[in-house]
C-alpha cells in the first residue's frame, strides 16, 4: 500500500516538473520574441507596395540607412536593340552591378538593406547583392522614376531613417565616359564622408554625393546620392514632380524671363531630366560634395581613375555661379532675356511654384547667390 502511494507521487511529480519546464520555455519564448519586435524598425516597401518590417540589427556604423538601386538588364533576344551600332548587352549590364556593389562591400553599410527595381530582363537575384538583397519590382521598360517613388514612399514612413540612390549608369548606354562618371558618382555614394557627414555651421548635409551643381538647375551630374529621410519627405512626388516643372515654367513671367519653354528640357530639369533635378529642387536643401577636383557637370574634367581622396564640403564646391556656367548652349542661353531663369530670381519663382516657400534667411542661398557673376 505504502509503495503504491509513493508510485502515484512519483509520478504526479514527475508531471509537474515537466510542466514547470514547458511553462520555463514559453516564457523565454516570450521573452525572446519581445526583444526581437524591438528591433524591427524599418518599413519597407514589397513587390505589391505593401509595408513590411526589415531587421536592423546591421552592426554597420550607420545602422539607419537603406539603399535603393534602379537596376536595367537588356535582354540580348530583345528587338529593342536591333538598330543601334553597338548595342548594350546583358554581360555588360551584370559587369556593372558587381562593379557596383563591389563599392558598398568595402563600406560601412556591407550589411545595409538594398531594395532594387529590375528593369529590362527581369532580374531575380543580382549578382554579389548579399543576404540583404530585395526585388521591389518589376517593369519592361521602367525608368528612374518608379524607383524614386518607392524610396520616397519609404522616406514618409520612416523620417528618421536614411537613403541612399544608385543606379547602373551605362547599361542602357554604354560608354567610356558613362563608365567615368558612374565610378565617380558610385565611390562617392559609398564613401564615409557621405555616408556619415559631419554636422557644421553652415548647414547639417541633407543631400551627399559627388558633386553638387547649381547650373543648369540644382542637380547631381548623374543622379546618385545619399540623402536624409527628413528631407526628403519634403518633396513632392517624384511621379508629379515632372508635371509642377513643367507648371513652374508655363507661369514664368515673360516680362521677366522670356518664354523659359524655349530653353531645352535638359537645361530646366524637365521632361526625363526632372529625376536628376528631383532630389535638389527643395529650397530647404542643403547639398555638400566629396570630389575635389574641377569637374562641374556634363562629361568634361571626369577623373580617370579612382585614385582620388574624398573632400567633404558644403557645396556648392566653387565659389561663383560663373564657375558652373562652362557649356555652350548654357552661355548662349545666359546672353539672353531667357538667362534671367537661370539667376536667383529664376530660383525663388520655381521654389514658389514648387513648394509655396523660398529658403529661411539662414539658408546658403542667398550668400551664394549675392555673388551671383557670369
Amino acid at each position: 500500500m505504502m509503495l503504491s502511494i509513493i508510485e502515484d507521487m512519483s509520478k504526479r511529480s514527475s508531471i509537474y516538473a515537466v510542466f514547470i519546464c514547458i511553462l520555463f520555455l514559453y516564457v523565454i519564448i516570450i521573452l525572446y520574441m519581445s526583444r526581437l519586435k524591438t528591433n524591427f524598425q524599418h518599413v519597407h516597401l514589397n513587390s505589391n507596395g505593401e509595408n513590411r518590417a526589415v531587421s536592423n540589427s546591421s552592426s554597420n556604423i550607420v545602422s539607419n540607412i537603406s539603399i535603393f538601386y534602379n537596376v536595367f538588364v537588356p535582354d540580348n533576344k530583345s528587338k529593342m536593340f536591333a538598330n543601334t551600332k553597338d548595342p548594350p548587352t546583358e554581360e555588360y549590364a551584370l559587369k556593372i552591378i558587381e562593379e557596383q556593389l563591389s563599392y558598398k562591400k568595402v563600406s560601412i553599410v556591407n550589411d545595409a538593406p538594398l531594395y532594387y527595381m529590375s528593369n529590362g530582363k527581369e532580374i531575380n537575384k543580382l549578382p554579389g547583392c548579399g543576404l540583404n538583397c530585395h526585388k521591389i519590382d518589376y517593369s519592361l521598360q521602367g525608368n528612374e522614376l518608379k524607383t524614386l517613388k518607392k524610396l520616397f514612399d519609404f522616406c514618409v514612413a520612416n523620417r528618421e531613417s536614411k537613403v541612399a540612390y544608385i543606379h547602373n549608369k551605362g547599361s542602357f548606354h554604354p560608354s567610356n565616359e558613362n563608365d567615368l562618371l558612374r565610378r565617380l558618382l558610385t565611390k562617392a555614394v559609398f564613401s564615409n564622408e557621405c555616408l556619415s557627414p559631419p554636422k557644421n555651421n553652415i548647414c547639417n548635409c541633407n543631400v551627399c554625393s559627388s558633386r553638387f551643381s547649381p547650373l543648369p538647375h540644382f542637380h547631381t551630374p548623374g543622379n546618385m546620392w545619399v540623402a536624409e529621410c527628413s528631407y526628403i519627405s519634403k518633396l513632392s512626388s517624384p511621379i508629379t514632380f515632372g508635371l509642377k516643372m513643367d507648371e513652374a515654367v508655363k507661369s514664368a513671367p515673360k516680362t521677366i524671363f522670356g518664354d523659359v519653354k524655349k530653353i531645352s528640357i535638359t537645361h530646366v530639369g524637365r521632361g526625363r531630366f526632372s529625376a536628376e533635378h528631383w532630389v535638389h529642387s527643395h529650397p530647404d536643401v542643403c547639398p555638400c560634395d566629396v570630389y575635389p577636383g574641377p569637374y562641374t557637370w556634363g562629361y568634361e574634367r571626369l577623373p580617370q581613375c579612382d585614385e582620388w581622396e574624398t573632400n567633404l564640403v558644403n557645396a556648392p564646391r566653387f565659389p561663383f555661379l560663373s564657375d558652373y556656367a562652362n557649356e555652350e548652349y548654357l552661355l548662349s542661353v545666359l546672353k539672353t532675356k531667357l538667362g534671367a531663369w537661370f539667376s536667383l530670381e529664376g530660383r525663388l519663382h520655381e521654389w514658389k511654384s514648387l513648394y509655396g516657400k523660398i529658403p529661411p534667411k539662414s539658408s546658403w542661398v542667398w550668400n551664394y547667390f549675392s555673388n551671383e557673376t557670369y
